[in-house]
């Protein structure tokens, strides 16, 4: 799926096609809410989940990198700097 395609989809087939087909690249905690990035082939998904995680509130995505950067400080990197 390109990501054009991606973004043809209604919200609630493009929260089910990240579930689906996603890749989960990181979790962070954002003012007590959970947000889970996913990869999708070339571009990314953000789904940010209520406090309780009853319900996902909003969908972010993108074909650029920017998503990426508030999950870069949790990489642990230094089994590779060996």
């Amino acid at each position: 799926m390109t990501y054009t395609e991606y973004k043809a989809l209604d919200k609630y087939t493009q929260v089910d096609v990240a579930l689906q087909e996603g890749t989960i690249i990181g979790k962070r905690i954002e003012d007590d809410d959970l947000l889970i990035l996913y990869q999708l082939n070339t571009f990314y998904i953000e789904l940010a989940y209520l406090e309780d995680l009853s319900e996902i509130y909003a969908i972010y995505h993108t074909e650029s990198d920017r998503l990426l950067e508030p999950y870069l400080e949790a990489i642990d990197i230094s089994g590779l700097l060996n």
